[in-house]
Protein backbone atom coordinates (compact mmCIF):
# COMPACT_ATOMS: atom_id res chain seq x y z
CA UNK A 1 0.00 0.00 0.00
CA UNK A 2 2.94 2.22 0.66
CA UNK A 3 3.24 3.29 -3.35
CA UNK A 4 -0.69 3.40 -3.87
CA UNK A 5 -0.89 7.37 -4.22
CA UNK A 6 2.02 6.86 -6.68
CA UNK A 7 0.23 3.97 -8.36
CA UNK A 8 -2.92 5.81 -8.66
CA UNK A 9 -1.55 8.56 -10.39
CA UNK A 10 -0.23 6.09 -13.43
CA UNK A 11 -3.01 5.74 -14.34
CA UNK A 12 -4.03 8.84 -15.77
CA UNK A 13 -3.00 8.23 -19.56
CA UNK A 14 -2.78 11.98 -20.90
CA UNK A 15 0.46 13.81 -19.83
CA UNK A 16 -0.68 17.04 -18.49
CA UNK A 17 1.43 19.90 -17.04
CA UNK A 18 0.93 21.43 -13.64
CA UNK A 19 -1.68 23.23 -12.79
CA UNK A 20 -1.47 27.08 -12.72
CA UNK A 21 -1.01 28.40 -9.27
CA UNK A 22 -2.75 31.53 -7.98
CA UNK A 23 -0.44 34.76 -7.21
CA UNK A 24 -1.76 35.00 -3.88
CA UNK A 25 -1.91 30.98 -2.64
CA UNK A 26 -3.76 32.11 0.70
CA UNK A 27 -6.45 32.47 -2.15
CA UNK A 28 -7.15 28.97 -2.17
CA UNK A 29 -9.77 27.42 -0.36
CA UNK A 30 -10.29 24.61 1.95
CA UNK A 31 -13.26 22.37 -0.08
CA UNK A 32 -16.45 21.72 2.14
CA UNK A 33 -17.34 19.23 -0.36
CA UNK A 34 -16.55 17.87 -3.43
CA UNK A 35 -19.06 17.63 -6.69
CA UNK A 36 -17.80 14.94 -8.42
CA UNK A 37 -19.47 12.00 -11.09
CA UNK A 38 -18.61 8.17 -11.04
CA UNK A 39 -18.43 6.02 -13.49
CA UNK A 40 -16.06 2.84 -14.60
CA UNK A 41 -12.99 2.93 -16.58
CA UNK A 42 -10.20 0.47 -17.81
CA UNK A 43 -6.71 1.22 -17.10
CA UNK A 44 -6.15 3.23 -19.99
CA UNK A 45 -8.82 5.58 -19.33
CA UNK A 46 -11.61 4.17 -21.71
CA UNK A 47 -15.14 4.53 -20.05
CA UNK A 48 -16.33 0.72 -19.40
CA UNK A 49 -20.11 -0.21 -20.00
CA UNK A 50 -21.15 -3.50 -17.89
CA UNK A 51 -24.45 -4.93 -16.48
CA UNK A 52 -21.83 -7.26 -13.82
CA UNK A 53 -20.95 -3.12 -12.04
CA UNK A 54 -23.43 -2.16 -9.77
CA UNK A 55 -25.33 1.33 -10.84
CA UNK A 56 -25.70 2.18 -7.80
CA UNK A 57 -22.92 2.89 -5.27
CA UNK A 58 -21.51 4.22 -1.82
CA UNK A 59 -18.51 6.38 -1.95
CA UNK A 60 -17.00 6.38 1.35
CA UNK A 61 -14.07 8.72 2.45
CA UNK A 62 -12.30 6.29 4.88
CA UNK A 63 -9.12 8.01 6.72
CA UNK A 64 -5.66 7.13 6.55
CA UNK A 65 -3.87 8.26 9.79
CA UNK A 66 -0.76 9.88 9.51
CA UNK A 67 0.09 9.73 6.11
CA UNK A 68 -0.43 10.30 2.01
CA UNK A 69 -0.74 6.59 1.94
CA UNK A 70 -1.32 3.20 3.19
CA UNK A 71 -3.48 1.44 4.72
CA UNK A 72 -7.55 2.73 5.51
CA UNK A 73 -8.72 2.28 8.93
CA UNK A 74 -12.58 1.65 8.87
CA UNK A 75 -15.55 2.87 9.29
CA UNK A 76 -15.56 5.80 6.47
CA UNK A 77 -15.96 9.19 7.69
CA UNK A 78 -18.34 10.51 5.25
CA UNK A 79 -20.22 8.38 2.43
CA UNK A 80 -22.84 9.24 -0.01
CA UNK A 81 -24.98 6.79 -1.57
CA UNK A 82 -25.08 7.24 -5.94
CA UNK A 83 -25.59 6.65 -9.31
CA UNK A 84 -22.50 6.28 -11.85
CA UNK A 85 -22.98 9.04 -14.41
CA UNK A 86 -24.92 11.61 -11.98
CA UNK A 87 -23.80 14.45 -10.60
CA UNK A 88 -23.42 13.75 -6.51
CA UNK A 89 -21.46 15.43 -3.73
CA UNK A 90 -19.47 14.26 -0.88
CA UNK A 91 -20.23 17.00 2.03
CA UNK A 92 -16.72 16.91 3.91
CA UNK A 93 -18.17 18.75 7.09
CA UNK A 94 -19.10 16.14 9.21
CA UNK A 95 -15.46 14.39 8.02
CA UNK A 96 -13.72 17.22 9.02
CA UNK A 97 -14.31 17.23 12.78
CA UNK A 98 -14.07 13.65 12.66
CA UNK A 99 -10.86 13.06 11.37
CA UNK A 100 -9.10 15.70 13.46
CA UNK A 101 -9.47 13.39 16.35
CA UNK A 102 -7.63 10.52 14.86
CA UNK A 103 -5.13 12.57 12.79
CA UNK A 104 -1.37 11.78 14.03
CA UNK A 105 1.87 13.18 13.21
CA UNK A 106 3.57 12.00 9.88
CA UNK A 107 4.17 7.87 10.28
CA UNK A 108 7.65 5.95 9.82
CA UNK A 109 5.69 4.66 6.59
CA UNK A 110 5.66 7.97 5.69
CA UNK A 111 9.20 9.04 6.70
CA UNK A 112 10.77 6.20 4.63
CA UNK A 113 8.85 7.17 1.55
CA UNK A 114 10.79 10.71 1.42
CA UNK A 115 8.02 12.81 3.38
CA UNK A 116 8.50 15.47 5.50
CA UNK A 117 6.37 17.67 7.60
CA UNK A 118 7.23 21.14 9.15
CA UNK A 119 7.03 21.40 11.95
CA UNK A 120 7.24 17.54 11.97
CA UNK A 121 4.33 17.56 15.35
CA UNK A 122 1.65 18.76 12.79
CA UNK A 123 -0.81 15.64 12.54
CA UNK A 124 -2.75 15.04 8.93
CA UNK A 125 -4.44 12.42 7.83
CA UNK A 126 -5.48 11.69 4.52
CA UNK A 127 -8.86 10.54 3.28
CA UNK A 128 -8.38 7.92 1.05
CA UNK A 129 -11.92 7.58 -1.50
CA UNK A 130 -13.38 3.56 -1.23
CA UNK A 131 -16.19 2.15 -3.00
CA UNK A 132 -18.99 -0.66 -3.17
CA UNK A 133 -21.84 -2.01 -4.34
CA UNK A 134 -24.88 0.06 -2.18
CA UNK A 135 -27.56 -3.07 -2.75
CA UNK A 136 -24.86 -5.63 -1.09
CA UNK A 137 -22.31 -3.23 0.95
CA UNK A 138 -19.34 -5.33 -0.77
CA UNK A 139 -16.40 -3.37 -2.14
CA UNK A 140 -15.90 -3.21 -5.55
CA UNK A 141 -12.62 -5.23 -6.70
CA UNK A 142 -9.78 -2.38 -8.20
CA UNK A 143 -9.49 1.28 -7.04
CA UNK A 144 -10.83 4.44 -7.71
CA UNK A 145 -9.60 7.80 -8.05
CA UNK A 146 -10.93 11.66 -8.48
CA UNK A 147 -9.87 12.75 -11.63
CA UNK A 148 -9.77 16.75 -12.65
CA UNK A 149 -10.14 18.31 -16.10
CA UNK A 150 -6.50 18.37 -16.81
CA UNK A 151 -6.05 14.52 -15.60
CA UNK A 152 -4.81 15.47 -12.22
CA UNK A 153 -5.08 13.43 -9.49
CA UNK A 154 -6.43 14.91 -6.34
CA UNK A 155 -6.77 13.83 -2.89
CA UNK A 156 -7.95 14.92 -0.02
CA UNK A 157 -5.80 15.95 3.41
CA UNK A 158 -6.56 16.85 6.52
CA UNK A 159 -3.68 19.12 8.60
CA UNK A 160 -4.43 20.44 11.97
CA UNK A 161 -2.45 23.44 11.60
CA UNK A 162 -0.10 25.12 9.08
CA UNK A 163 2.77 23.70 8.27
CA UNK A 164 4.59 22.25 4.91
CA UNK A 165 4.61 19.09 3.42
CA UNK A 166 7.47 18.13 1.31
CA UNK A 167 9.88 15.28 -0.08
CA UNK A 168 10.31 13.05 -2.83
CA UNK A 169 9.33 10.28 -3.05
CA UNK A 170 10.04 7.10 -5.27
CA UNK A 171 8.62 3.60 -6.76
CA UNK A 172 8.82 1.70 -9.74
CA UNK A 173 11.08 4.21 -11.37
CA UNK A 174 8.71 7.08 -10.72
CA UNK A 175 9.44 9.83 -8.54
CA UNK A 176 6.95 12.23 -7.56
CA UNK A 177 7.62 15.51 -5.39
CA UNK A 178 6.28 17.56 -2.48
CA UNK A 179 6.36 21.31 -1.38
CA UNK A 180 3.27 21.94 -0.12
CA UNK A 181 2.64 25.03 1.97
CA UNK A 182 -0.35 24.37 4.34
CA UNK A 183 -1.69 27.78 5.21
CA UNK A 184 -4.33 26.77 7.64
CA UNK A 185 -5.70 23.84 9.23
CA UNK A 186 -8.51 21.71 7.81
CA UNK A 187 -9.33 19.42 4.81
CA UNK A 188 -7.16 20.28 1.97
CA UNK A 189 -7.49 19.65 -1.73
CA UNK A 190 -3.67 18.25 -3.21
CA UNK A 191 -3.36 17.47 -7.08
CA UNK A 192 -1.25 15.49 -8.74
CA UNK A 193 -0.01 16.35 -12.15
CA UNK A 194 2.19 14.28 -14.48
CA UNK A 195 5.41 16.46 -16.20
CA UNK A 196 6.72 13.56 -17.90
CA UNK A 197 5.84 10.07 -18.03
CA UNK A 198 8.75 9.04 -15.05
CA UNK A 199 8.13 12.50 -13.21
CA UNK A 200 5.01 14.09 -11.14
CA UNK A 201 4.18 16.69 -8.46
CA UNK A 202 2.19 17.85 -6.07
CA UNK A 203 0.14 21.44 -5.12
CA UNK A 204 -2.41 22.36 -3.61
CA UNK A 205 -5.99 23.20 -5.74
CA UNK A 206 -9.46 24.27 -5.46
CA UNK A 207 -11.94 21.94 -6.32
CA UNK A 208 -13.29 21.92 -10.04
CA UNK A 209 -16.91 22.17 -10.73
CA UNK A 210 -17.16 18.43 -11.05
CA UNK A 211 -14.50 16.26 -11.18
CA UNK A 212 -14.65 12.74 -12.26
CA UNK A 213 -14.47 9.71 -9.99
CA UNK A 214 -13.06 7.01 -12.04
CA UNK A 215 -13.37 3.35 -11.18
CA UNK A 216 -10.85 0.94 -12.25
CA UNK A 217 -12.21 -2.44 -11.47
CA UNK A 218 -10.24 -5.22 -11.14
CA UNK A 219 -12.07 -7.88 -13.05
CA UNK A 220 -15.21 -6.91 -15.45
CA UNK A 221 -17.35 -8.54 -17.95
CA UNK A 222 -17.62 -5.92 -20.75
CA UNK A 223 -21.56 -5.99 -22.31
CA UNK A 224 -22.15 -6.19 -25.82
Amino acid sequence: MRSQFLILAIAATCACSPPDQPTNSAALRAPASIRFQAGYFADDGTAIESESLPKAIGVHAVPIPGNIFGAPVFPALASVYVHTGEPSVLDLGSAERQVKSISTPLTEDGLKAGLRVNPPDARLARLGIFVANADTGKGVPGYASLIGPSKEIYSIVYFDRPCVLSGVAHSEGKTVTYDIQILSPGIQLLAMAKVSPATFVVSRAEPQNLITLNIVPSKVIVSK
